[in-house]
């Protein structure tokens, strides 16, 4: 076995929230019941090593240390040089990542790491020697374009999903991924259970011709698949929205779904989930690959309705990067994210920083708070290549409520104690991170009210945060606040904290929510665009409100990128509301024959992703735009045959 020569070679570059995780002994990164020593990493591999070389090298000389799922080993059609890959490390693994302990086997492995970040710890492990994939056809694309769902809460045996014919149940998924249950460690996939089509159609072909929702209750009960007991699911609207489609149709599209732990949905700020969704969206590209005869591919067209707000915004984030060598490699897959719901809710602020010059932030977090609260500052140099400068010059002090001032040096994280001695917040200023390509500061606070592992509580109240550029270049800060709020059909532990600023004008005069940013103030409503959705390649969908004559505006809460004003892949827009007091849109509930209503972007990026499913049919579809807040024309999703229709009869309209 090889030695570490970690002393010897540049280390990768590491998540800036692991100093947070190591202090708080892993508490955010705990999915329901797991308990384990290893973590779970999102890797991105240096420009000579691609996952499945390092997949191989750690099955060789680092397999109890490091663990590549097998699926890497023998990657789908177009990834065989990709550079991204998940993989479990032992606590010594990540302390060698990080600079510290001594030697371990398969230390030449640290060379081939670029950067990394933390996942949620690993409570069942990749088997070192399970057999790579192989793809074996199995057909079910013959409708040309596969549509992937990652999402949470899919009904997958309502019958917008099924085909009926000659009296018979069929389902229209060519697998199924629960990474929710209990893991198979000897499967390529490692997390959770996969059902493959033999499977699913055996299970469909059982349901009597007259199926109804008791009947879809008992075929989840015998797949152990339990994130489906609502009424409502945010899954099954998003995948109804997006090819949803009557039994009868001939037409419709096949499915590859995948459920995402619940645990990393909760987890609302997405900081551990990323290695789940990247697992997701290969799995996706490798059925659809097996759909169809070897050595052919379909088109794909993936729908990913989930998202945070904090990021470097400018698609640097090694998830971003990902996704864009993904659909780099493969010209026939297309990736959809939602635009984000945070426009209104005072999470961004920029600050300008001349020479010399110094802001306070009130950065305010709410009493009964039961989960993490983060801040975190992106430092821009406009004049450095792509935005990169020297933050060298940066002084951050941070005063807690009711505290002391504190200050940060650089490159070195600080604990701030609580009343029992342990950390209830730590504070961080680094030039280099694995997060993104720019200077970053961190702000992480523990919750407000101890729930679950927690046993000690941060104050609430106003954090100020200090910014003084005491350099002689001018910088420009992004300041995030990360989401924290309770996503559909999980229990409200969260509360959202925000920026609080005097010049920010909530309401106009005539008390009507305000939609414009006012240049007094540092908080800013522009730049509050999804934080995984800025990369180059990836589409990306923001919500607009119907009035009554059928025309439309942008939703007050649809969040924009940094720089709105210019036309860009983020400018697209679908109806989310149907009219001022009809809010949401309609699709499938949970059981077959249901019908709800709901509300955000999450319900515009899906009509995005058919919008693409069609038009690679070649359905011939009307375009539109809609104008947003500063008055810009934004191309728009037309409604679909299926939703006008919906639309329609809500409104009451004549038929």
């Amino acid at each position: 076995m090889a030695a570490n020569i970690a002393g010897a070679a540049v280390l990768p570059l590491a998540d800036a929230y692991l100093p947070w995780a190591r202090a708080t002994n892993f508490r955010d990164a705990l999915l329901p019941g797991a308990r384990g020593e290893w973590h779970w990493l999102l890797l991105e591999l240096s420009e000579t090593t691609s996952a499945s070389e390092f997949a191989l090298a750690a099955r060789q000389s680092a397999r109890d240390d490091l663990r590549v799922p097998a699926q890497y080993v023998n990657p789908p059609q177009g990834l065989e040089r990709s550079r991204y890959c998940t993989a479990a490390c032992s606590p010594r693994f990540l302390a060698s990542l990080a600079g510290e302990g001594g030697a371990v086997p398969g230390g030449e492995l640290l060379s081939k790491i670029q950067r990394f970040e933390i996942g949620f710890v690993a409570s069942d492990l990749p088997d070192p020697d399970a057999a790579p994939p192989v793809a074996q056809s199995q057909g079910g694309a013959a409708a040309g374009v596969v549509v992937g769902i990652v999402d949470d809460g899919l009904a997958i045996a309502n019958e917008r999903f099924r085909s009926f014919a000659n009296g018979r149940h069929a389902t229209r998924l060519l697998a199924f991924w629960d990474q929710h249950q209990r893991a198979d460690p000897s499967s390529p996939w490692v997390h959770g259970r996969v059902f493959g089509q033999a499977d699913l159609k055996a299970r469909f072909a059982a349901l009597p011709a007259a199926a109804g929702p008791a009947d879809e209750a008992l075929l989840y009960a015998g797949m152990g698949y339990t994130e489906v007991r609502h009424r409502v699911t945010h899954g099954t609207h998003v995948m109804d929205l997006a090819c949803g489609a009557d039994p009868r149709d001939p037409a419709a599209p096949p499915i590859v779904a995948v459920q995402l732990p619940g645990g990393s949905i909760a987890d609302t700020s997405c900081a551990s989930s990323t290695a789940f969704m990247l697992d997701a969206i290969r799995f996706v590209l490798a059925t659809a690959d097996a759909a169809v005869s070897p050595g052919e591919r379909c088109p794909v067209v993936i729908n990913l309705s989930i998202g945070n707000i904090a990021g470097p915004h400018d698609g640097s984030s090694i998830f971003e990067q990902a996704l864009d060598e993904l659909i780099g490699l493969r010209s026939d897959c297309d990736v959809v994210l939602a635009a984000g719901n945070s426009y209104q809710l005072r999470c961004h602020a920029w600050i300008d920083l001349p020479p010399g010059s110094a802001m306070t932030l009130n950065w305010q977090i709410q009493p009964g708070d039961g989960t993490p609260s983060f801040l975190e500052l992106w430092f821009t140099d406009p004049a450095g290549a792509n935005g990169v400068g020297d933050i060298g010059g940066i002084r951050l002090t941070v005063t807690p409520p009711g505290g002391q001032p504190i200050e940060v040096p650089h490159g070195q994280p600080v604990a701030v104690p609580g009343e029992k001695g342990q950390a209830v917040a730590m504070l961080s200023l680094q030039q280099q991170v694995a997060n993104g390509r720019k200077g970053m500061g961190l702000l992480a606070v523990a919750p407000t009210q101890c729930t679950g592992e927690w046993t000690v509580a941060a104050p609430s109240g106003a954090w100020r945060v200090t910014l003084h550029n005491a350099g002689t270049t001018a910088l420009e800060c992004n300041a995030f606040v990360q989401r924290d709020d309770a996503p559909l059909g999980r229990p409200t532990l969260g509360r959202q904290s925000y920026l609080n600023d005097e010049d920010y004008r909530r309401f106009d005069a005539r008390g009507a929510v305000e939609v414009l940013d006012s240049d007094a103030a540092y908080v800013r409503r522009v730049g509050t665009l999804n934080g995984l959705a800025s990369g180059d390649r990836v589409h990306v969908a923001g919500g607009a409100l119907t009035d009554r004559e059928g025309g439309a505006t942008a939703a007050r809460y649809s969040s924009v990128p940094l720089q709105a004003s210019e036309p860009s892949r983020w400018r697209v827009l679908a109806v989310t509301e149907d009219s001022p007091v009809l809010k949401g849109v309609l699709a499938a509930g949970t059981a077959s024959g249901s019908c709800v209503a709901l509300s955000g972007t999450s319900m515009a990026a899906p009509q995005l992703t058919r919008y693409i499913v069609d038009k690679s049919r070649t359905v011939v579809l009307p375009t539109r735009t809609i104008e947003d807040f500063q008055g810009h024309p934004v191309p728009a999703v037309p409604l679909a045959p299926q939703q006008r229709e919906r639309w329609r009869r809500r409104r009451g309209d004549p038929a």
